[in-house]
């Protein structure tokens, strides 16, 4: 990654491009991890709702940490990743300093590599389902990252 000073951000096109090519490799789980700098101009021109709509095909998790040096300035593209990391099980981290970046990567990584797939079969009377809920008890120092996302 080289950074470009003062290029607009494709961010949203990115997330839509990652998750179709993703879509196309066979794997049990996916996930994309993102990073970007606010403020930053987003030039990405499609609606947030269908990029949303249609992360759905690949099942990736979305994590996605945000460098905070100024105020938010892109509307859609805040839109979209938060409802993205809430609905795919991911999640989203904002840090104040760049050098906090190493740590909030290495965390995504042992809690992409330390969770639990739990399955289940859908009874026959439940077809259409577009939505599953997944929670737990609170527990101190357990997190859940569940997808909304009805499995297929």
């Amino acid at each position: 990654l080289f950074p470009k000073p003062d290029a607009g951000s494709v961010l949203l096109e990115a997330l839509v491009e990652a998750s179709k090519a993703l879509a196309k490799v066979p794997s049990q789980r996916r996930a994309i991890v993102s990073i970007n700098i606010e403020p930053g101009e987003e030039e990405s021109r499609q609606e947030p709702q269908k990029i949303v709509d249609g992360r759905g095909a690949s099942s990736a998790t979305l994590w996605a940490v945000s460098l905070q040096k100024g105020a938010l300035r892109n509307p859609s593209r805040d839109i979209v990743l938060n409802k993205l990391t809430q609905v795919s099980g991911g999640r989203r981290d904002f840090l104040i300093g760049p050098s906090a970046i190493e740590n909030m990567l290495k965390t995504y990584a042992d809690l992409l590599t330390s969770q639990y797939e739990v399955t289940y079969k859908r009874p026959d009377s439940s077809a259409n389902v577009k939505q599953v809920d997944v929670g737990m008890a609170r527990r101190p120092g357990l997190m859940t990252h569940a997808r909304h996302f009805a499995p297929k």
